[in-house]
């Protein structure tokens, strides 16, 4: 319950830029969708920085994915290719163009 109104009140001040640190750890399946859907909501007109490990989330609730290793970027692609990268070719870091 706590985790919900944490990100419920990100969202009241009308800010632009929102800034979440894996706001779906430590909680049961159903509060971990109503998060989502409380995301899905209020995101437009805002740009939503969210940091997760579970890649099922970034693909439901992220238009672009970046990921991290070790401290440094390493790729910043739609959620489309990071899918193909990592469960298709089952590759750590993709090889394309946009990746550092």
């Amino acid at each position: 319950m706590q985790r919900k109104l944490s990100v419920a009140l990100a969202f009241v001040g009308g800010a632009k830029v929102v800034i979440l640190d894996e706001p779906t750890s430590g909680v049961d399946p159903y509060s971990r969708r109503s998060i989502w859907d409380l995301l899905l909501k209020y995101r437009s007109g805002r740009t939503v920085i969210l940091s997760t490990h579970h890649m099922d989330e970034a693909d439901l609730l992220s238009d672009r994915v970046a990921i991290m290793s070790q401290g440094r970027l390493h790729c910043f692609l739609c959620i489309f290719v990071v899918v193909l990268h990592v469960f298709l070719f089952f590759v750590p870091f993709c090889a394309c163009l946009v990746c550092f």
